[in-house]
């Protein structure tokens, strides 16, 4: 909740986003959040729960407290059988709740720019472009290699 409101006061305060478009935002975004979202305090029991995932996966302290609440939340939800899932774009973070076991969404990865760092399950999709490839290279860059010719 701090971040999305520390991220639209910095464009706010570039003059990337009017006062009014910052206030509309932020009151549309504290009412959803109101209404449909849990709140947790940081207390003493949460921040004891984090330093043992700070040493495990070397995350800012930010991020163990968020990893420790998550942990919290899903406990509280198991009796009313509810699903708890993540939606996390840090990657550091994401790794470290996959390892726990912790089910989530990264937004970045449904944007159309995109771009995974492995394709899956497209071996065979992958060597038809590579030989196209291929041979469209030999097609086009053909001839003797000389000074003028540059690629």
């Amino acid at each position: 909740m701090l971040e999305f409101i520390v991220a639209f006061s910095t464009r706010s305060r570039r003059k990337a986003l009017s006062r009014e478009a910052f206030n509309a935002v932020v009151s549309h975004f504290l009412k959803d959040v109101l209404d449909r979202f849990a709140i947790m305090s940081v207390n003493d029991e949460l921040i004891a729960s984090a330093a043992p995932l700070a040493v495990k996966h070397a995350l800012p302290s930010s991020d163990c407290l968020q990893l420790a609440s998550v942990f919290s939340l899903k406990k509280a939800l198991e009796p009313a059988k509810e699903k708890l899932i993540l939606v996390c774009s840090d990657k550091d973070l994401c790794r470290a709740a996959e390892e726990e076991g912790i089910e989530l969404i990264d937004p970045e990865v449904l944007s159309r720019s995109y771009l995974p760092e492995k394709l899956l399950h497209r071996d065979k999709e992958r060597a038809e472009l590579t030989n196209n490839l291929k041979n469209f290279i030999n097609t086009f860059i053909c001839g003797p290699c000389v000074q003028e010719k540059q690629l």
